[in-house]
This record gives structure tokens, C-alpha cells and sequence, in this order.
């Protein structure tokens, strides 16, 4: 039997705890699907579907690791992440991920491929078998990262990848270059927490922009940490820096195209299966005379406001479901009010 528990640091400083699915884990999966958002949904299973057939749970909590194996990333007393594998063939299993829509972007995604990839050498399997929505932009930039030796080809909008599992020069240089980067962010994350308690160089009148003003400066450093290569900048217009731009068009990409489409015109790949067709988000302002209005839309975004284009089932409520899996203090506030005024940064530059 493969190593049940393991403690690992993720990118961004925190850690998780990583165990194989068991029967008794049955709830706690079963609650971490449900709240997967449609998107987080579309992406893994191809379908919106807000429950998993029986006969998945089923297969998924009673782990045979020589055929199937489904790991879980732990945080608290709730699960964060899931992968598995299944045999394709002798030696090649197909596998599959998707992570709490609070926690993408942290590296549990990373971190259970490289468990499950021991756990599967340890049985004999020594490829991994993966078919990926075109659009899943993170999930491929994840397998590109890994170091292991990845081939992939195009179906369609469908991406075929196939990763060889043993553990190369390059993926063990990936490997030690992610534990150096895990150890910095680690230590940025405590110095983020003292400059939380430091935080008094603005006097807080009650205004909506002041206490945005406010969360803002305890955010910077994880935001300007998610600085993107200069390539893949956004532009920024001049009253929002080039790092805050870029972070929130990772966000974008990841949490909102899959509805409201790359270019935010409403025409992303799950546009179908709403009930509400998404907004155009690129026209916000010319909707509004010319006018962004930023704190309206961070407030929109974070749940504060009601959401006339969208049903609660059709968009999470960012702010409430992010805030619920950060500790409830004031720096688990800024790095949600950080993301989203982020992508109202960036949101801001699709205007036209």
C-alpha cells in the first residue's frame, strides 16, 4: 500500500496534508464537490454536474493503488484537492485533478501530482494519461512545469498529454527549484503577517475606498509575488500597476473566462449550459457613460451586491466562498480583497 499520510509546503508558503480517499473520508468528498463552482466542475468532468453518480464515490473511496488511487489534499478539517489514476493499460493510467475553487493557484494541484506519481511507480505504472479542455490554461502549465518528460496533441479542443513518470535531471532540478521558491514564500507569508499587525499608516474613516485602500497595502506582497513574465503582461493604465493588472488576469483566466470568454465578451466554453447568458465585461464602462466603476464591481464580484446577470448557482460569490477557506483574520481579508481588486484592475484594460 502506497504512504498514506504526507505533509507538504505549497508555492505559496502554506501547507496541506495529503492522504489516500478512504470510505470514511466519504462526506467530507462528497461536500468538497458541491461546492466546486461550475466552472471548477466543467473543467474536470466536462459537465456542470453538481453530484457525482454513486458509483464514483464508490470507486474513488475504496483505493485498489495497483489499478486506482485517488489521493485528497487536507487543510483543517476540510478537503482541498483531489487526484487519482486509473489503469488505461499495462503501465499507463489515466489521471485527473481539480482543486477547491479557494485554493487554485497554490500548488496542491502540483503537489498531489508528484504524490500520486510516487504512489503509481510504487505499483508498476510509469506514464501518466491526461485529456484536458483546450481552455484549462492552468492545468496545462501545470504538467509544462512538473519537469517530468511531457508529450501532448491537439483533438479538437481537446489536449491528449501523456508524462512519463520517472524522475529525470530536469525534474529533479523543478523539483528542488519549487521547494527553494515554497521556503521563500513561506517567509514572505510571515512577513506579510507582521505587516498586517503594522498596518496603521492610514487612518480609516469607514469609506468603502478607504478600507479597499486599507487591505490593499497588506496585499502587495503576495500580489506583486504573482507577477507573470514580461511577455504576459497585461498593459496597465496608469492609476493601476503593471503586477496588479497581471494577477488579476491569471484570476480571470482561470475563474471567469470559462463563462464570460477569454475576451471577456460573454462567449466562454460553459456559456451554453447557463441559465443567464454572461455579461459582456468589456462593456462596463460604455454601459455606464464611460465611466469604470471600480468599487462597484470589486463589490459585485465579492458578493456584497446583489448580481442581476447571474444566479447565485451560475457565479460564486467570490469573496464569501474565498474568505471561508482563509483564516478569518485581517490578512486573510486583504488576500481576498487583493485578488479581486486585481481583476477589476485588470478588467478595467478589456474596456472598449
Amino acid at each position: 500500500m502506497a504512504r498514506d499520510d504526507q505533509r507538504v509546503r505549497l508555492a505559496d508558503g502554506g501547507e496541506a496534508e495529503l492522504r489516500i480517499l478512504r470510505p470514511e473520508d466519504r462526506e467530507a468528498f462528497l461536500r468538497f464537490h458541491a461546492e466546486l463552482s461550475p466552472e471548477t466542475r466543467h473543467w474536470r468532468y466536462f459537465t456542470t454536474r453538481p453530484e457525482l453518480p454513486e458509483h464514483e464515490v464508490e470507486h474513488f473511496t475504496h483505493p485498489d493503488p495497483r489499478r486506482a488511487l485517488s489521493r485528497v489534499a487536507w487543510i483543517g478539517d476540510e478537503i482541498v484537492g483531489h487526484a487519482c489514476y486509473d489503469l488505461a493499460e499495462p503501465g499507463a493510467a489515466e489521471t485527473a485533478f481539480e482543486v477547491a475553487d479557494a485554493h487554485q493557484g497554490r500548488g496542491l494541484g502540483t503537489a498531489l501530482f508528484e504524490a500520486l506519481a510516487v504512489d503509481a511507480r510504487a505499483h508498476g505504472i510509469r506514464r501518466f494519461l491526461a485529456t484536458v479542455m483546450l481552455g484549462n490554461r492552468r492545468m496545462l502549465e501545470m504538467f509544462r512545469n512538473l519537469g517530468f518528460t511531457e508529450r501532448t496533441h491537439r483533438e479538437s479542443t481537446l489536449v491528449k498529454v501523456e508524462i512519463d513518470l520517472d524522475q529525470t535531471d530536469a525534474y529533479r532540478r523543478a523539483a528542488d527549484e519549487r521547494r527553494r521558491q515554497s521556503a521563500d514564500a513561506a517567509e514572505e507569508r510571515r512577513r506579510a503577517a507582521d505587516a498586517e499587525e503594522r498596518v496603521s499608516v492610514e487612518r480609516d474613516d469607514g469609506s468603502p475606498r478607504s478600507r479597499l485602500r486599507r487591505v490593499l497595502l497588506v496585499a502587495a506582497v503576495p500580489l506583486l509575488a504573482c507577477v507573470a513574465t514580461p511577455s504576459q503582461e497585461a498593459t496597465a493604465p496608469a492609476s493601476a500597476p503593471a503586477a496588479l493588472v497581471d494577477a488579476g488576469r491569471r484570476d480571470y483566466q482561470d475563474h471567469c473566462a470559462v463563462c464570460h470568454g477569454i475576451d471577456g465578451r460573454g462567449q466562454g466554453p460553459a456559456a451554453t449550459a447557463l441559465r443567464v447568458a454572461p455579461a459582456d465585461l468589456t462593456r462596463i464602462a460604455a454601459r455606464r457613460g464611460g465611466a469604470f466603476p471600480e468599487l462597484e464591481i470589486a463589490y459585485r464580484i465579492d458578493g456584497r451586491f446583489e448580481i442581476t446577470s447571474h444566479g447565485p448557482r451560475e457565479m460564486p460569490i467570490w469573496g464569501t466562498q474565498l474568505r471561508q477557506k482563509l483564516p478569518q483574520d485581517e490578512t486573510g481579508e486583504a488576500i481576498v480583497r487583493g485578488r479581486i481588486e486585481a481583476i477589476v484592475a485588470y478588467l478595467s484594460t478589456l474596456q472598449r
